[in-house]
Order: C-alpha cells, then structure tokens, then sequence
C-alpha cells in the first residue's frame, strides 16, 4: 500500500501503512472465526465500533479501507456504545500486540493483515480519539 493506500485518520492525515512479508510465520491472531464468533460478538463495542465504521465499503471486498476513521465518525461510531468497555477493549488488544514478539498482526473482523506497528498505531489513534471523546456532551 502507499500513502494513497494508507489508513486515512482525517482529510489530511494517515496511518503510514508499512509493507511486510504476508508469509511471515507465526502471525498475531487478535480475533478468531468459530462457529458462533458473529452472534456472540454482535453487542460486543469493539465489534459495534467495527461495524459502525465500516462506511465506505464492505469489509469482505476492501478490507481495513473499508472503515473511515476520522474523528467525527469514531465520534458518531461511539455515542451510544459503552466507551469504557470499548477502551477497556482496545487496551487489551494493545497490550497483546505489545506482548508479542510477532510482526504480522491477523484481525479477521477486519479481514487484513497488518505489520504490527501499523495496527498498533491505528489502535493508539483510536484509544486517544475515544478518550477525548469520552466526556464530550453526545
């Protein structure tokens, strides 16, 4: 991907998207797709927040350029979620990546594979936007 390519935070600002080696083993696996991953995932804020941002495609064609994160739309993506549950969230998915010593990062909810640092710095991105956000009036 190149900048045109990248994770696109605002009209002017990018998460740099860094290329890596998809065949690099083992990979980070942050979610998994058992039989029963959709339904009991569904209320769940990380998988809301997803689902809420995924405005510009569909996730199954386009991957993570499917969501738009910009701050307004993570703004309106979390009015009515639990924010704290929903950071709560992000933090743990921040310390795994953090934990471990792999550089391909698997989130098949989003259906892409990062490098490790890119994910981490969209994860950041998020946890910062939520946080500003969190006593904001809705």
């Amino acid at each position: 991907m190149d900048q045109q390519e990248s994770i696109w935070i605002g009209p002017d600002k990018y998460i740099k998207w860094i290329e890596f080696d998809p065949s690099n083993e083992p990979k980070i696996e942050i979610d998994s797709r058992g039989p029963l991953y959709e339904l009991y995932n569904i209320k769940d804020p990380l998988s809301q927040l997803w689902s809420k941002t995924e405005t510009q495609c569909a996730v199954d064609c386009c991957g993570i350029n499917a969501h738009r994160f910009w701050p307004e739309d993570i703004k309106k993506a979390t009015q009515y979620l639990d924010k704290l549950t929903l950071l709560e969230q992000l933090n743990e998915v921040k310390k795994r990546l953090l934990d471990s010593n792999e550089q391909v990062v698997v989130y098949y909810r989003l259906n892409q594979l990062f490098e490790k640092s890119t994910f981490l710095a969209l994860i950041n991105y998020l946890l910062k936007e939520i946080e500003r956000n969190l006593n904001l009036p809705n």
